[in-house]
């Protein structure tokens, strides 16, 4: 009998999500299904009463798992960190089931002293940290307890946590050494269903490089891999005609951290696009879905996108204040949204802004400035959040220069919001918040998405 693993993954409550970066590590373990049978489990929890937790723990030892792990990070959302959530599940599961299956957490996100805490309850046996597709290689080791780079454990002999030295640097150029799980079948079963349910109307999430080149002080994907690495262009169009031809996917996802970082690959995306249009027709009917930095949308690479099927873009205004553009890195105008926004309504794409509330150094009026000049560029989505503390990004390191507090009461599922830092406070946040209710209320056109201390909304 192969050892039954659950593979757990929290995410908000979004129909369309995928969980590609589970599927990563389980094609990179490349584990003998003769001896290991991984199955994911998604635990999103709508409420964190202690009903819901018990739920979950129920539902995890319906599977009878020899083994369970708990990743606590959502592969598009940074906010998500579900720590306190895993935490609850794992004291319910022992208390009720005993220590009956081996029991971790991977995260990005957790750090030392983190680990160390959780470690010495002797509730769990591990933690893997980063690089988790190079440690679940070694899955047979971390049952075992034995030494695997990145991966933590109480060592009962020596009454501590060890904290095993994790690898130093990527040492892989581009991406395509990691196999692909939608051609691995990986998901098959899964998008099955998912297509089922949402009757052929799937979005699908696909990935074509890592890492963000731009350093934003507030955003962990700025941090989270340390260089621009990429999938081939060819293996991309695999993954979409294998998608679109098996499952009649038509929508797909790119989650890049910025899809687009340079008007060559982006033509190489044209000319594959052409090539595999003349052999397979239908693809014509494809959208792309991107996230995009202002600085690389110009004329020619829109009209790139257009070629591309691109039918929507995700755009960081974040704020219009002068003061504060160099938390983006952004050396242009503002008023270049304008002319972004003018091609992408001549070529029928869909703009989405995202706008952030509270960052260190804003003013009330530069927030309403800021909100008024988004709405000005009908956008067809526009999505707001308070800003929320990330590890080991610039606003971390620096808390002190910034002023930034953050709310340290530990909730399950809380958003860990800066509530006060340079210039902002309470009253700042709550009329900021006010004035973003009072747009909704006059633009309903726009789809709105917010999250923040006081309230949210996700239309999924």
């Amino acid at each position: 009998m192969p050892k039954k693993i659950l593979f757990c993954y929290f995410s908000p409550a979004n129909k369309h999500y995928t969980p590609l970066d589970l599927g990563y590590i389980l094609t990179c373990a490349n584990l003998n299904k003769a001896e290991y049978d991984v199955e994911f489990l998604h635990l999103n929890q709508k409420s964190n009463s202690y009903g819901e937790f018990t739920k979950s723990a129920y539902l995890i030892k319906s599977y009878s798992p020899d083994a369970v792990f708990f990743f606590l990070e959502s592969i598009v959302w940074s906010k998500v960190y579900a720590l306190g959530a895993a935490l609850k599940i794992i004291d319910i599961y022992n208390e009720k089931y005993g220590a009956s299956s081996f029991l971790g957490l991977q995260s990005y996100k957790i750090q030392e002293n983190e680990i160390k805490e959780i470690l010495e309850t002797k509730k769990l046996d591990c933690v893997v940290r980063k690089d988790p597709e190079e440690s679940f290689k070694h899955l047979g080791k971390i049952l075992k307890k034995e030494k695997v780079d990145g991966v933590s454990y109480y060592n009962d002999t020596k009454n501590r946590v060890i904290i095993h030295e994790e690898k130093k640097s990527e040492s892989e150029k581009d991406l395509d050494y990691i196999p692909s799980p939608f051609l691995e079948g990986i998901f098959d079963d899964f998008l099955m269903q998912e297509q089922f349910d949402l009757k052929g109307r799937h979005t699908v999430y696909i990935c074509t490089s890592r890492a963000c080149p731009f350093g934003c002080y507030y955003c962990y994907r700025s941090v989270k891999f340390e260089s621009m690495r990429y999938f081939s262009v060819q293996r991309v169009f695999d993954e979409i005609e294998y998608l679109f031809n098996k499952f009649r996917i038509f929508r797909f996802f790119t989650i890049d951290d910025c899809f687009l970082t340079s008007k060559n690959r982006l033509k190489e995306f044209v000319s594959e696009f052409k090539k595999r249009k003349q052999k397979n027709p239908s693809l014509k009917y494809i959208k792309m879905l991107v996230m995009s930095r202002p600085e690389l949308l110009d004329e020619e690479a829109l009209q790139l996108m257009h070629e591309l099927n691109v039918s929507f873009i995700q755009i960081g205004l974040q704020t219009i204040n002068p003061e504060l553009q160099h938390y983006m890195t952004r050396k242009i105008e503002i008023d270049k949204f304008k002319e972004i926004a003018k091609t992408m309504h001549k070529y029928d794409m869909m703009l989405k802004l995202d706008v952030i509330i509270g960052l260190p150094g804003d003013t009330l009026d530069y927030f309403k400035k800021t909100l008024d000049y988004a709405i000005s560029l009908q956008p067809g989505c526009l999505q707001v959040k308070q800003i929320y503390h990330n590890p080991s990004t610039l606003f971390d390191l620096e808390k002190n220069k910034y002023e930034i507090e953050t709310e340290t009461k530990k909730r399950d599922f809380a958003v860990p919001y800066v509530h006060k830092s340079k210039n902002v406070d309470q009253v700042y946040q709550k009329k900021a918040y006010d004035y973003l209710q009072e747009k909704i209320q006059e633009f309903p056109e726009i789809n709105w998405k917010w999250l923040s201390e006081f309230g949210s909304y996700y239309d999924a």
